[in-house]
């Protein structure tokens, strides 16, 4: 399974993580909020159905996460 969290001290920034705590998360970005708890409610995101799946299952396999930023909407 692939958990998202989402950084409550940066705008836009979000992790990938393979276990639902988030221990692996970087504490520099944190503290992290989980978002989406299951694998298949990723489907339901937009901007995660545009992610490699393939690169974020081999981040987190090598290192626990797969840290990525949605880009923020500028005022116009």
């Amino acid at each position: 399974m692939i958990y998202v969290f989402e950084s409550e001290s940066r705008e836009g920034l979000f992790a990938f993580a393979g276990e639902p705590s988030g221990i692996h998360l970087p504490e520099r970005h944190g503290p992290w909020r989980a978002t989406v708890g299951e694998d298949g409610e990723t489907e339901k995101d937009p901007h995660l159905s545009r992610i490699d799946r393939n690169a974020v299952e081999q981040a987190v396999k090598k290192v626990g996460f797969q840290l990525w930023r949605k880009k923020v909407a500028s005022e116009a």
